[in-house]
């Protein structure tokens, strides 16, 4: 046995893939790795959480939902959202929601018809004679003609055309769009409830995208000796070393946490935002790597220096050791096997000399 260092040359024995089947591949992980993280969710997460308070917490969410008119759809007028914003904002929750303003500005307000004026119609908190009114709102004006702060102000819906009371409606869909937050902040059991609810939802999704990135990314490929995931078992293709040779085990665990960990940290507080940023934006990148990149590599393979081969068209090895060993026992048995045909054809010869 001949010796040699791990990775000083290249294993010419394997192929690489098309590039159509790595980037497939992905897509393919992608797609089960959501309908595992989903069957996780809905079939164990799911009804385990309604055994627990969660159920109790979403009664409740939904008892002050409907109390405090919180469940309207997008889309309606303005008057609509006018209602709930100020029975919340006059009626419901005045002092408690002036103390919560109260506390993040230098200047206290000196109503809640101030602090509505200012921080739902848009109006400035300091006006004037000349500066007391906007597109859609206005202070009242006193018989002096001074502006009173501390009355709720007017609304201009009769001066404004179908352009304007669509603005008008969206001004107002914001504030309305802001209560169940105030609401948390000042009903102690609603801001209980929904921090349950975030923590059993948030807790629930890492466990099933968890579980089923281990499976897809880890489980799987540490079963099969080319260390393929689903997506590149179903198309034939293996991970190797840089050199093609075979790939150490220990890199499998690592590989599959570079790919979850985007997934992971947009998992527990799920919107809009981490959806595009840690989920799309992720998968995006790495078709990008896989069709541009000098190696056609994804981003984690990158890192750790892990490539794919053709398993139907590939002869993966250990080490170069084992590579050169494999050539040598081809070579001696082609050698040998020539020797017998030569010795065969001598042997002939002798019982035939005139052959």
């Amino acid at each position: 046995m001949r010796k040699g260092t791990r990775n000083s040359c290249v294993n010419r024995a394997a192929e690489r893939p098309a590039l159509s089947k790595g980037l497939l591949s992905s897509f393919i992980n992608a797609f089960f790795i959501a309908v595992l993280a989903a069957v996780f969710y809905f079939g164990v997460c799911y009804p385990s959480m309604n055994a627990t308070p969660y159920a109790d917490a979403i009664s409740l969410r939904e008892r002050k939902n409907e109390e405090y008119d919180l469940n309207l759809a997008d889309n309606l007028a303005y008057k609509e959202y006018q209602t709930p914003v100020e029975s919340f904002y006059f009626d419901d929750f005045p002092s408690a929601i002036l103390d919560i303003y109260d506390a993040h500005v230098s200047v206290p307000y000196s109503s809640i018809a101030h602090l509505y004026n200012v921080n739902v119609c848009g109006l400035p908190s300091k006006p004037s004679s000349t500066d007391y009114s906007t597109d859609f709102f206005a202070y009242v004006l006193n018989e002096d003609g001074t502006v009173n702060v501390d009355v709720k102000a007017l609304v201009k819906a009769d001066s404004l055309n179908p352009t304007g009371l669509s603005n008008l409606a969206d001004i107002y869909r914001t504030a309305y769009g802001k209560l169940p937050s105030l609401l948390e902040e000042t009903s102690p059991e609603y801001g209980a409830a929904l921090s349950l609810i975030r923590q059993s939802e948030g807790t629930s999704r890492l466990a099933s995208i968890g579980a089923a990135f281990l499976l897809v990314e880890l489980a799987f490929p540490s079963l099969n000796k080319e260390n393929a995931p689903v997506g590149e078992k179903i198309l034939r293709l293996g991970y190797a070393d840089k050199s093609l040779f075979r790939l150490h085990r220990w890199k499998l665990p690592l590989r599959c946490l570079l790919f979850s960990a985007p997934c992971l940290l947009g998992a527990y507080s799920l919107n809009a935002y981490s959806v595009a940023l840690l989920w799309v934006m992720p998968l995006f990148f790495n078709a990008l790597c896989l069709l541009f990149g000098k190696d056609n590599q994804s981003i984690p393979d990158k890192i750790l220096g892990i490539v794919s081969f053709d398993v139907e068209a590939s002869r993966i090895y250990k080490d170069e050791i084992e590579k050169e060993d494999a050539e040598w026992r081809a070579l001696a048995s082609y050698e040998d096997e020539d020797y017998i045909d030569l010795l065969s054809r001598t042997e002939k010869t002798k019982d035939d000399p005139g052959r």
